[in-house]
């Protein structure tokens, strides 16, 4: 298992166990408890996996409806989805 790994699984359990257990904490505060190389990964894998995203699954994962984001694009809602069903449509192209 890489290091990364270890020391999340290592900082998950000491949460777990601490006083604080059920208190919310922001993600701001979470990620600048990260070491610089775990947060490099998260980084990198956050890159790689919207680049593979296909179209529609990006707009769900944004929580937008095809109109708005027709509305965004200054296009039809039908283009939208003439894309969306395109089955090479993917961000990177």
């Amino acid at each position: 298992m890489p290091l990364a790994d270890r020391l999340y699984e290592r900082r998950l359990h000491e949460l777990e166990e601490s006083d604080d257990h059920g208190k919310s904490k922001k993600l701001s505060q979470l990620r600048n408890r990260l070491p610089a190389e775990s947060l490099a990964r998260v980084e990198a894998r956050v890159k790689v996996t919207l680049h593979d995203m296909a179209l529609d699954e990006l707009r769900t994962a944004r929580e937008l409806t095809q109109q708005r984001l027709a509305e965004t694009l200054g296009i039809k809602q039908a283009t939208v989805s003439k894309i969306e069903r395109q089955s090479d449509m993917y961000v990177s192209t």
